[in-house]
């Protein structure tokens, strides 16, 4: 039980290659040291009165039990580091777009560079971004992803999401 936990360990703490690679060369190291006691080149440190049959069949459950329990943490170890790079993709983006803001000049570039990160990071297909002014219906400044006849005959509609998150001053989850 002590290798098994010890596979897990090191497929959870080094990598799910590693732990791949160790559960192969403990396998083959199973093969090894039985076929070594059954030619007698091995000497059994402690010599049991099994059947040699017995034996294979406890070694085949064993390395089964190595495989599945490498497998599965491998699998699960392998999720996490795709995630761990995901995050850390998104955070070197958000670091880039924070650094394209500082040299917008004014609001429309400012707004564009916005735009631009979140479709090249997140994957959004339509955006818009709009002007909120007090006392005045929100005006779209730049948008992607939209038809252009869209955007050139835009209005707000009353009862849209806009209008009422300009109404109420609030973010509002659609």
């Amino acid at each position: 039980y002590l290798v098994l936990v010890y596979l897990c360990a090191i497929t959870l703490l080094g990598s799910y290659r590693s732990g791949v690679k160790v559960a192969l060369w403990l396998s083959l190291m199973q093969f090894v040291v039985f076929y070594g006691q059954k030619s007698g080149t091995i000497l059994e440190r402690f010599p049991t009165n099994s059947v040699a049959d017995t034996e294979w069949y406890r070694l085949v459950a064993f390395i089964f039990a190595l495989w599945a329990l490498t497998l599965t943490t491998a699998s699960l170890a392998a999720v996490n580091e795709r995630e761990l790079r995901r995050r850390r993709f998104e955070f070197e983006q958000l670091a880039q777009m924070g650094r394209d803001l500082e040299d917008a000049n004014d609001p429309l570039s400012a707004g564009d560079v916005l735009l631009e990160a979140l479709t090249d990071t997140f994957g959004f297909r339509r955006m818009a971004l709009f002007e909120v002014v007090d006392n005045a219906p929100p005006r779209m400044l730049t948008a992607r992803g939209l038809l252009d006849a869209v955007v050139a005959d835009f209005s707000l509609g009353e009862n849209s999401v806009l209008k009422v998150a300009n109404d109420q001053r609030q973010t509002l989850l659609v």
